[in-house]
């Protein structure tokens, strides 16, 4: 077994691309290798913001012997009365360029067909890779949707190098290594100049001699995005005025959020006015570190005055002012959203039955958490919107409880970020997500293709919060709850609100199955629980949960057994009231009675989340159902007893349906 190197270089790609690209890369490789029949070991990607390596590891030295079987012409077709090949088969012969000896008849559904086997051209490595390559490229920029700018490719076959030949004009050689090597060399030197580990280290170590222990970086993430745009390190050290200390420290750190090159240092837990600057090792000069420290003075200064001015405006007066700020085009201003937001979350606090002081401070989140839009600050740094409004809340008097529920209500606000952590800012985050999922859905904004306003995003985090807090509340109650207040706000634009809440609830479904779908659920688990009308997301996922664990146990069988059995005989008959007068025989008298018991029971440890009582209940349900089969004619000539039984029957399948769709477990 060999190894196989891909390098790239390429015009500098943002930082916060960088999972996208590796992800597309890695993904895309190893899905392309399995394509062409090239079998490896392990295959790894580096990447920085110029370069990306590819290190497929244990590679075949050519690809494995596979026979394609295709499918040919129906035999009736291709053949006359008597059995002769006609022009149909003679011609798939040729395109297949099959022989007669290799070719089949086999039947599928009922019908023959002509089927061909044909070895596949097995090629060596060497030669098959630069077709991946050029193909990896095109799946990745596709993926990616953004251009990807070549301006180097290099490629190393253990010891040989390989002519990718991708464009004329871009460079084969390596950007990063000199010539020759080999690729255990090569792998050995580039891990360590541009894995993240390995860069940290040699930060470590520069910063260890520049300035001894003490000071680590304010934020991991900052500094890996500087160690990002780099691969020989050099650090110098800077310092800004003191009285700027006086910021936040999220502040000063989104003021520098360009400079990719400033890392901010803290002591015990607490940011300092000295920071790293990193440089390449050839650009780094005492020039350069001079203008990059006057560059961070300047902005930091320019945030410290916007934060002076701010903070000198009563921060709850803001409110009123909202009504002058537009929410969507259509779908009213700030200040209605924000009197949206507030009854929504109330109404969850008293569902949940949370009570004080949770709910007072939720009632002051939501009149504050948009108040900071106004701030000249978040006008010029939009991504502190929430951070601005907890730190601003907290200086004009506010419980920490409430300007902390101001900060959370935004999050999460992309994929992979953290969810609220507090009660308060969950709520607060779900009555807003709702709000905006809700109007934009009735202004005609859904999110089929683009997204503008990341609906995706908002349901997804509605379903994991909802979840994380195991929050026992109904989504479709509070859906209809927020489609009645556009409609009292005179602003719902869509005036079939039936329609609307099934569209909202259906795409809810769609990305719950799909969280469902990432965890491993079985497909049948997940089409039974979103088949009933149960809309209690905590609860459902129990069940799946459950489900999961049950799926091939004797109960299990049972319950599906009784529910096929029930569901064959009720068909599509309209289910009536069940009428106490119509129930005759001793059999279908004592399934009402189990069945009037268990329905109680049942509810109730539904309701304290007992799912396996609650299962229980539908089993102990076992004898009188199949005694009514045995001992009572169900389709009597009757009609009135006949519903009245099928309308029994139905109350079972009721009952059971609460549970699940169990036709739906296979």
């Amino acid at each position: 077994m060999s190894d196989f190197i891909f390098e790239l270089s390429y015009d500098p790609i943002p930082y916060e691309s960088k999972d996208i690209v590796y992800k597309s890369f890695k993904e895309s490789m190893e899905k392309l290798l399995k394509e062409h029949r090239i079998e490896y070991e392990t295959c790894e990607v580096l990447l920085d913001s110029q370069h990306l390596v590819l290190l497929i590891k244990g590679i075949s030295s050519a690809q494995y012997q596979k026979n394609e079987i295709i499918r040919g012409p129906q035999k009736s077709l291709a053949t006359t009365r008597c059995g002769k090949k006609n022009s149909l088969y003679k011609k798939f012969v040729k395109q297949k360029q099959g022989n007669e000896g290799a070719i089949t008849v086999k039947t599928e559904k009922n019908k023959q067909y002509f089927y061909v086997e044909k070895k596949l051209k097995c090629e060596k490595t060497e030669k098959v890779m630069p077709k991946i390559f050029k193909l990896l490229i095109e799946k990745v920029i596709v993926i990616c949707k953004f251009p990807i700018i070549i301006n180097n490719v290099y490629a190393l076959y253990d010891e040989v190098r390989v002519e990718i030949g991708y464009n004329e004009g871009i460079e084969s050689s390596s950007t990063l290594v000199n010539e020759p090597i080999n690729s255990r060399q090569y792998i050995e030197k580039i891990k360590g100049l541009i894995e993240n580990d390995s860069k940290m280290d040699r930060f470590n170590k520069h910063m260890a001699k520049a300035i001894g222990e003490g000071l680590t970086p304010y934020s991991n993430t900052c500094l890996e995005r500087s160690l990002f745009f780099v691969d020989e390190i050099k650090v110098h050290v800077g310092t800004f005025k003191e009285q700027f200390l006086e910021l936040p420290a999220e502040i000063v750190a989104e003021s520098l959020r360009a400079n990719h090159n400033v890392v901010l240092l803290k002591e015990d837990g607490k940011l300092t006015n000295t920071y790293a600057i990193i440089f390449e090792q050839e650009g780094a000069s005492k020039q350069s570190a001079s203008t990059t420290t006057d560059e961070v003075n300047a902005k930091i200064e320019k945030a410290y005055k916007l934060f002076k001015e701010d903070i000198e405006i009563d921060f709850a007066k803001n409110t009123e002012d909202l009504k002058n700020l537009v929410f969507i085009e259509d779908l009213g201003t700030m200040y209605d959203k924000v009197q949206r937001v507030k009854h929504i979350s109330l109404t969850i606090v008293d569902l949940l039955e949370i009570g004080e002081p949770i709910a007072t401070y939720t009632a002051k989140g939501a009149e504050l958490c948009k108040n900071d839009l106004l701030s000249k600050m978040v006008s010029v740094y939009p991504n502190l919107h929430g951070t601005i409004g907890k730190n601003y809340s907290l200086i004009w008097g506010e419980e920490q409880e409430v300007s902390q529920g101001i900060q959370e209500y935004i999050c999460p606000q992309k994929r992979g970020d953290d969810l609220p952590q507090t009660m308060v800012g969950s709520v607060l985050s779900i009555a807003d997500k709702m709000d905006t999922i809700v109007g934009c859905f009735s202004a005609g904004y859904p999110p089929d293709g683009s997204d503008p306003f990341r609906i995706k995003n908002k349901t997804d985090a509605v379903i994991k919060i909802i979840y994380q807090c195991h929050m026992n509340i109904s989504l479709k109650r509070m859906v209809n709850l927020s489609i009645a207040l556009y409609e009292s706000f005179h602003i719902l634009k869509q005036k079939d609100k039936q329609a609307l809440l099934l569209r909202i609830m259906t795409y809810f479904n769609r990305r719950f199955k799909l969280l469902l779908s990432n965890k491993g659920f079985d497909d049948g688990v997940i089409e039974s629980i979103l088949s009933t009308k149960n809309t209690n997301l905590t609860l459902n996922y129990k069940k799946a949960d459950y489900l999961q664990s049950k799926l091939n146990s004797e109960d299990m069988e049972l319950a599906k057994r009784l529910y096929s059995r029930i569901n064959n005989i009720l068909l599509n008959n309209k289910i009536e009231k069940i009428e106490l007068e119509f129930l005759k025989d001793e059999a279908e008298k004592k399934l009402y009675e189990n069945l009037s018991y268990c329905k109680t029971q049942y509810y109730d440890n539904i309701e304290k989340g007992e799912l396996n009582q609650a299962f229980n209940q539908l089993l102990d349900l076992q004898q009188s159902i199949e005694k009514m089969f045995d001992q009572t004619y169900i389709l009597t000539e009757d009609t009135a007893v006949k519903q009245n039984r099928l309308a029994l029957l139905g109350a079972v399948k009721e009952l059971f349906l609460d549970f699940c769709d169990f036709s739906k477990l296979g």
